[in-house]
């Protein structure tokens, strides 16, 4: 991927800005809470397969 892993990173940026103005915006208020809960799923997410090594048996690469 070209600009790997500053593009990643520039793109997280606005989500979290949006997601962080979820919680002040009145509107949006009631979609804050699903959307942490989100946002604290992914990362648990990746630490089992981090430590796993991050590939399954069986699949080859190519």
């Amino acid at each position: 991927m070209r600009l790997f892993p500053w593009l990643s990173r520039v793109t997280i940026a606005p989500m979290a800005l949006v997601i962080g103005a979820m919680a002040f915006l009145p509107d949006s208020r009631s979609r804050f809470r699903p959307s942490l809960l989100t946002v604290a799923v992914v990362p648990a997410g990746y630490e089992p397969r981090r430590r796993a090594g991050g590939r399954r048996q069986g699949v080859s690469g190519g």
